[in-house]
C-alpha cells in the first residue's frame, strides 16, 4: 500500500467523496490540500470542518498550488479534461 505518512497529498473536488478522501488521508498522516472551484456558503461550512482536522482548503479557485504533492486524489465529479487535472498531468 502506499505510504501517506507525511505525504503531500491534494484532493480535487470537495463534494462528499472529497471531503471523505480528506478524512481518510489525515488520519492516515498525510498533510492534505483541497481545492474546489466552487465557493458556496454550504461548501465553506464544510470547508471549515476540513480545516479542524488539518486539511489546507482552498475555495473559488480551478487552479493547483504551485507545489509539489506525492499524490493527486481527484473528486469523480470533476472532468478528466479539467484544467487543473492537466496543471498536474
Amino acid at each position: 500500500m502506499y505510504e501517506l505518512q507525511n505525504s503531500q497529498v491534494l484532493v480535487v473536488g470537495l463534494g462528499k467523496r472529497g471531503r471523505a478522501a480528506c478524512g481518510l488521508l489525515r488520519n492516515n498522516g498525510a498533510n492534505v490540500t483541497a481545492v474546489d472551484r466552487a465557493d458556496t456558503a454550504e461548501l465553506r461550512v464544510e470547508a471549515g470542518k476540513l480545516r479542524h482536522l488539518g486539511v489546507d482548503v482552498t475555495l473559488g479557485t480551478a487552479k493547483a498550488p504551485k507545489r509539489e504533492f506525492s499524490l493527486a486524489v481527484t473528486s469523480p465529479a470533476v472532468a478528466a479534461e479539467a484544467p487543473i487535472l492537466r496543471e498536474l498531468g
